[in-house]
């Protein structure tokens, strides 16, 4: 048997010199199999490194040790802290992980749930989009017994499993601490208000101004700005149209990367003359000169509350739905500290 061909029950059971079924139920270990029978099976399939075909079992049995994993950004550091945890916590429950990235594409996310439910996996554990025609996908799921858990950006009208950060108070205290530190007219770059996470975030910047007695400016609002190259442009706007912003909150990381770095060509100094802050604690923010004061999600924590939910799911009748809420922490850095910079 070539050694590039993939090994099949077939060749196992003609080495053992018995049957594929015998051979397909010692690997299910079915209790008419004697266990010297099961022994052998297993030690042949070690030996001719055999991998069990997990899809057509899925489709020959209706049932799976599998979970999909749906993100938009597989590279982005919360994403994939989270699935580091979610695919240890499941290992030790002998589950595999299915990865599906859909790059923020709603008419990929809706592809990628589609073939889940056709692969038949037991899970799904998703940060999803809101297009109707996902949500109708994740219904249809639901429909087929199919758990799910959502993450970060999630569904709320559906009838599952919630794990999420305190993304309103972690945004509130972010800008707070920006208003104590002598900022005052601090701008928003803000990701797409159609996410859960995007809304409460900007709540909580609102909600820091009417503390302190400050009309927040609609000016400074700026949506969909939420990567390298949306900051980066939205920051050259605020310098070229002489704003008067002393200050830039931003709900995510990037977007304060690509500022900072335009801030920095136009001999804007940080803290200085404008401060700036995140939302993510992507790595880099902590080499960036200076350090950029950003918002640790706890990630790997969120991930493995997600995992052992829908294990619970999965494995034992009537799971109470689970919505829970992990709480950040705020990681200051010189990007705020204006006093400090001063003194």
């Amino acid at each position: 048997m070539s050694k590039e061909a993939k090994v099949t029950i077939h060749d196992l059971a003609r080495e053992l010199e018995t049957t594929p079924a015998t051979v397909s139920r010692a690997l299910n270990n079915h209790p008419r199999i004697s266990q010297k029978m099961k022994d052998r099976v297993k030690a042949m399939a070690q030996k001719l490194n055999y991998q069990p075909n997990i899809v057509a079992s899925n489709l020959r049995t209706g049932k799976s040790k599998v979970v999909g994993v749906i993100v938009p950004n597989i590279n982005r550091h919360y994403f994939s802290n989270a699935i580091h945890s979610i695919e240890n916590e499941l290992a030790k429950a002998d589950y595999s992980v299915m990865i599906c990235q859909t790059s923020n594409s709603p008419e990929t996310e809706q592809k990628l749930i589609n073939t889940l439910i056709n692969h038949k996996v037991s899970g799904i554990i998703i940060s999803s989009n809101k297009a109707k025609a996902n949500i109708e996908s994740l219904q249809k799921a639901l429909d087929a017994g199919i758990k799910i858990v959502q993450f970060d950006s999630i569904v709320e009208n559906l009838p599952t499993s919630f794990v999420r950060n305190n993304d309103f108070e972690a945004s509130k205290a972010t800008v707070q601490h920006m208003l104590e530190q002598g900022y005052h007219n601090i701008a928003l770059f803000c990701g797409r208000l159609s996410s859960n996470i995007y809304r409460d975030r900007r709540a909580g910047y609102l909600a820091a101004h009417k503390e302190y007695g400050i009309e927040a400016n609609d000016a400074f609002f700026f949506e969909k700005t939420n990567n390298r190259q949306e900051g980066a442009e939205a920051a050259r706007y605020i310098i070229d149209n002489k704003l008067g912003i002393d200050a830039i909150f931003s709900t995510g990381d990037y977007a304060a990367l690509g500022a900072s770095l335009v801030f920095k060509e136009a001999g804007i100094k940080i803290p200085e003359d404008i401060g700036l802050a995140g939302y993510a604690n992507e790595p880099f923010t902590e080499f960036l000169n200076p350090p950029i004061t950003s918002f640790d999600q706890h990630s790997k924590e969120i991930g493995a509350i997600a995992a052992n939910q829908i294990l619970k799911e999965m494995e034992k009748i009537n799971t109470p739905l689970l919505d829970t809420i992990v709480k950040g922490t705020m990681i200051l850095r010189e990007s705020t500290l204006k006093t400090k910079a001063k003194s």
